[in-house]
């Protein structure tokens, strides 16, 4: 699902200033799937919702890194 919402949602042409919001593309695939929506509706709502990009932004997105968590196990 996830990779097939990712094609779709990046198929969708946008501006420069402005993102896909995948949330709502995987929802709307997930739709599209059922057969509740028709492909050239699918293609539309996508590119309605976008999210804005803040002009003068260093980074795309905020990236929580999480580091491992090690287990310890007891041999005997």
């Amino acid at each position: 699902m996830y990779n097939s919402a990712a094609l779709i949602s990046y198929q969708v042409e946008h501006p420069k200033d402005k993102r896909n919001n995948f949330d709502k593309a995987i929802h709307f695939c997930y739709q599209y799937f059922k057969g509740k929506i028709s492909e050239i509706i699918l293609s539309k709502i996508v590119q309605k919702f976008m999210s804005p990009i803040r002009p003068g932004r260093v980074f795309e997105r905020y990236q929580n890194i999480k580091k491992a968590v090690g287990f310890t196990y007891r041999i005997s």
